[in-house]
Parts: structure tokens; C-alpha cells; sequence
């Protein structure tokens, strides 16, 4: 496309420049044949250069619009990104992401360890505030415990399991 704008401009500008040819050497001849006086077309000569500078303009301007579009420039910066992401940036993220999950494996196999040592399980009769209350209200607590399994030794388990059925007495 861009190339068939730089042919047209050229066929262009060369017709101009055949045009300002002939009317330079003929010049005469056409003012006379137009019932015009010595001079009078010297406004479509001076027209005439102003349009040959522009289609030039627009030569320049195509040409180097194609240049620009042409695979050599693109292809070279397309190369740059890529090789900058791809052989630099990706393995530096690929490192620093194994440091860091190297980190989160490593520092929670250290708190899966510690926090079993640190703080004990919970018994299934505990209430849930057992290891952060006060030491007086957990003595409270582990003495509540100590009466009930106290209790339960002093009962018969017999007598708490078996209910008696009124239908065995007939």
C-alpha cells in the first residue's frame, strides 16, 4: 500500500517537472495561442515549482513512513524485548520465586514443629480459654476435674448404665 502511494508520487512529480519543461521552452507559444501578453503565465510556472517541492515533501514522508514499516526495525526491537524478558527478567523471577517458596516451606515446617512444643492439645472437656486464662482460674478448672473423677470411681458403673424396666417386676 505504501509502496503504491511512493510510485504515484513519483509518476506525480515527474509529470509536474515535464509540465514545467515544456511550459519553459514553449512559454511563447502557449501565451500566444491563449491571446495572452509576454509573462502571463509566469504565476503557473511559480505554481508549478510550489507543487513539485510538495509532492517531494510527500516522497520523503512515504519513503520514510516505509522504511519504518519495513520487518528490519521491527524485527530488531521485537528481538530486544524479548530477549531482555526471556534471557534477563525470567530467570531472576524464576530464582527469587524459589528463595521465596523455599522460605515458606522451610519457615512453616519450623512453626508445624514448634507451635506442638510450645503449646499443648486440647482435651476434648477443656474449654477453649483453658491456656489463656489466669493460673488461679485454671486451678479452679483442673480442681473442678479432680472432684468429678473422684466421683465417678466412687459410683458403681452398673447402677448408672442398667435402667430398670418397670415390665421386669411381673
Amino acid at each position: 500500500m505504501v509502496e503504491t502511494l511512493i510510485n504515484d508520487l513519483k509518476d506525480g512529480r515527474q509529470s509536474v517537472i515535464d509540465l514545467d519543461l515544456v511550459l519553459e521552452k514553449e512559454q511563447s507559444d502557449f501565451e500566444a495561442m491563449c491571446g495572452g501578453v509576454q509573462g502571463s503565465l509566469d504565476g503557473l510556472k511559480s505554481s508549478l515549482s510550489a507543487i513539485q517541492l510538495a509532492f517531494s515533501s510527500l516522497l520523503l514522508a512515504a519513503e520514510d513512513v516505509s522504511n519504518l514499516l519495513q520487518c528490519q526495525p521491527i524485527n530488531a526491537m521485537y528481538e530486544d524485548f524479548f530477549h531482555g524478558g526471556v534471557c534477563r527478567a525470567l530467570p531472576d523471577t524464576l530464582f527469587w520465586m524459589f528463595v521465596t517458596m523455599t522460605l515458606v516451606v522451610a519457615l512453616g515446617m519450623v512453626i508445624f514443629s514448634l507451635r506442638g512444643a510450645l503449646v499443648p492439645s486440647q482435651k476434648s472437656n477443656e474449654p477453649e480459654d483453658y491456656f489463656y486464662t489466669t493460673s488461679e482460674r485454671r486451678n479452679e478448672y483442673h480442681d473442678d476435674e479432680v472432684e468429678e473423677s473422684a466421683l465417678r470411681q466412687d459410683v458403681p458403673q452398673s447402677k448408672t448404665t442398667q435402667k430398670e424396666d418397670p415390665r421386669d417386676d411381673v
